[in-house]
C-alpha cells in the first residue's frame, strides 16, 4: 500500500472528512484492514497510557537551561536589540560606501594626456648595479 493510502485511513480514524469511496477500496483489500486494525490498536493503546509529566516538569527544566547558559524563552533587552540595529545599519552603509558613495565620477575613457615626456638612457638615467649595460 502506498503512504497515501495510510495516511487516509489514519484520517478517517481520527473522524476527518475523507472520500468515502476511496476508503471503501482500500477496506476491501486485506492490507488496508489491517492496517486500520493497527491504527485503532494504536489509537487504543494511547488513550490508555496515564503517563503525565509533574506539575514541576517545565519550570525545572526552565532553570536548568538556564543555568546552562541556554537562551530559552529569554527576552532580549532594548539595548542590545538597539546595538544590532546600529551595527546592522553600520554594515549596510559602509557595503553601501564602498559600493558607489565615495568612488570618482568613472569616465567612458582613459584621461586626455597634456604632455609626453622622453627620457634618454644615459643622459636621463643610468643603469643600476643589477642592471646589464646596452
Amino acid at each position: 500500500m502506498e503512504e497515501e493510502s495510510f495516511e487516509t485511513l489514519a484520517a478517517f480514524l481520527d473522524g476527518d472528512d475523507v472520500d468515502s469511496n476511496h476508503v471503501a477500496a482500500l477496506l476491501a483489500r486485506p492490507e488496508g484492514q489491517a492496517a486500520l486494525l493497527d491504527f485503532a490498536m494504536l489509537k487504543a493503546a494511547i488513550r490508555q497510557d496515564s503517563a503525565r509529566p509533574r506539575q514541576t516538569f517545565v519550570p525545572e527544566t526552565e532553570r536548568r537551561m538556564a543555568a546552562a547558559g541556554v537562551m530559552w524563552r529569554r527576552t532580549v533587552s532594548r539595548r542590545r536589540l538597539a546595538a544590532a540595529a546600529a551595527l546592522l545599519a553600520a554594515t549596510v552603509g559602509a557595503f553601501w560606501l564602498g559600493s558607489s558613495g565615495f568612488r570618482a565620477t568613472r569616465q567612458d575613457g582613459p584621461p586626455v594626456s597634456t604632455r609626453v615626456e622622453r627620457f634618454e638612457r644615459g643622459v636621463d638615467w643610468t643603469t643600476g648595479p643589477f642592471e646589464e649595460a646596452r
